[in-house]
């Protein structure tokens, strides 16, 4: 295709037949067009001084200013008749060079839209073909991994997470929160990693191992090792195996029963457990399900644990059992209520370690006890909870949530409560959630070694916000203030615990 540079050099040549012209008009007498170029006119020698200029008229514009006897006549005046023929053939020349113009863009442009839509398209063909590829070869991990599991009966599991703790009475103080100062500061990595998998005849079983190494004042981010209370480097966090009949499964009634040490069924929030601590024992669930068109489930759940193992005795012991009931009166409405009732027996055990662990400074307290080796107060514990879960916003699911704790246990300082607000969920990557808690226990309301982590233990109120972002599919990143302030002294101070947690789940 023939390609121009110009309109500028085009408006430059045109530029120079305007002036040539206006120059002819003082010099030459006539005018007549021929289609071709001829050799120059017998009465202009070749060495004139404008010999050269009448050359490219004639050869670059295709004017032929001479007249038909083949002169040129250069010293003849000019005629009207002879300067409007002129000027008709220069304008003439002008519009078809410009008419040319406009052609070969219009036609340079279409063939760039043409190469740009071909090219676009095999990008797109390029890019399907790769996200297929992407989507067969995760089809196929998957269904290896099913293979797997099915062949095994086993499938692997397991997180990595890093927390930084930094403690501080001056929130505005940088310093405080990130080094050294008279509370400490903390970094910890605990790795968790199991295996679990399923048993023909409904059967299924989980065992996990985790480490704990835990040395900081209340950090009980770590859960209770084994039968013991004292924590260890390593510890066999999750063994169980649960009986699920699959044929009465099938229908709107489910049972479970679960044998070992399994995930905690009465932790709603982290007014009664802190996150992640479980107990040894015997549990069974039995499950209601769609009972009417609003009402989605009812629960009833129990068991007995053993919270301490001396020698080979039990010498502490929890019984619990817990009613909840779910409900959608909406679609994008959903409602989680229920109560629980905790009995400890011999929490007097439990005090040498009670007191020994924990910060017990002005900012919170243990539980009462005459000589640190046992308690004032008994726990018997009954807590009732609330969530509402509203989800008209695809990308802002809300949830708001309360909390009641009473022990029942003790005459005086006994209540706890805690009220919550969740705006978005962690799902997708670059998704985000945002907490925020206001919650307090009194002094007997709950065993202080059992809140160490969110609450510091016993005595203590305040609020918490947490501000979560999914950095990949299984990567989150937290960043989660608390603040914290005895019950019994609300002028003092506060003390500000941040964490900054990096979690990797596989």
């Amino acid at each position: 295709m023939k390609k121009y540079a110009f309109p500028r050099s085009f408006m430059k040549g045109s530029l120079l037949v305007a002036l040539l012209a206006g120059f002819t008009l003082l010099q030459a007498p006539a005018l007549a067009e021929t289609d071709q170029a001829s050799s120059p006119w017998s009465d202009v020698a070749q060495n004139h001084w404008a010999a050269g200029a009448l050359q490219e008229l004639v050869e670059r514009y295709k004017l032929q200013l001479g007249f038909p006897d083949g002169q040129f006549k250069g010293q003849s005046p000019l005629s009207r008749y002879e300067m409007a023929a002129l000027l008709a053939k220069v304008l003439k020349t002008i519009e078809s060079k410009q008419l040319e113009l406009k052609t070969a863009d219009l036609a340079l442009i279409e063939e760039l839209k043409a190469l740009l839509l071909e090219t676009s398209e095999a990008q797109n063909e390029r890019l399907e073909m790769l996200e297929d590829r992407s989507d067969l070869l995760r089809s196929d991990l998957e269904e290896g991994l099913d293979k797997l599991e099915a062949a095994l009966g086993i499938r692997p599991f397991g997180s990595l997470a890093v927390r930084y703790c930094g403690m501080t009475t001056r929130l505005g103080d940088p310093a405080q929160i990130l080094g050294a100062n008279f509370l400490g500061s903390t970094f910890q990595v605990r790795l968790g990693a199991g295996v679990q998998g399923k048993v023909p005849g409904g059967f299924d079983w989980q065992v996990r191992l985790l480490t704990n190494d835990n040395n900081s004042y209340n950090l009980s981010w770590y859960p209770f090792g084994g039968n013991h209370i004292p924590r260890a480097p390593i510890t066999l966090d999750r063994f169980f195996i649960r009986y699920q009949p699959q044929d009465l499964n099938a229908s709107n009634f489910q049972w479970a029963l679960t044998a070992g040490k399994a995930p905690n069924l009465f932790a709603e929030t982290e007014l009664v457990f802190d996150e992640d601590i479980s107990f040894s024992g015997l549990s069974q669930s039995l499950k209601w399900k769609n009972l009417a068109p609003f009402w989605k489930s009812l629960s009833l759940e129990g068991g007995e644990y053993a919270l301490l193992v001396e020698e080979t005795f039990i010498t502490t012991a929890l019984l619990g059992a817990k009613l909840s009931s779910e409900f959608q009166p909406a679609e994008a409405v959903h409602l989680k209520v229920g109560g629980s009732y905790l009995h400890y027996l011999g929490a007097d055990q439990l005090a040498k370690y009670n007191f020994a662990q924990g910060y017990q400074g002005i900012f919170s307290s243990r539980n009462r006890g005459a000589d640190k080796n046992n308690f004032e107060s008994d726990f018997h514990l009954l807590n009732g909870f609330a969530k509402l879960e509203l989800n008209f916003w695809e990308n802002l699911p809300i949830s708001l949530n309360a909390e009641y704790l009473r022990n029942l246990g003790s005459v005086d300082k006994n209540q706890g409560w805690w009220a919550g607000l969740q705006l978005g969920e962690l799902k997708d990557p670059g998704s985000w959630q945002f907490k925020y808690a206001y919650r307090g226990l009194e002094q007997e309301a709950n065993l202080s070694l059992m809140v160490e982590d969110t609450l510091a233990g016993t005595n203590v109120s305040g609020h918490m916000l947490d501000l979560g972002v999914r950095l990949a599919e299984k990567t989150s990143l937290n960043l989660t203030l608390h603040m914290r302030t005895p019950l019994n002294q609300p002028e003092s101070d506060h003390l500000y615990i941040l964490y900054t947690t990096l979690r990797q789940d596989f």
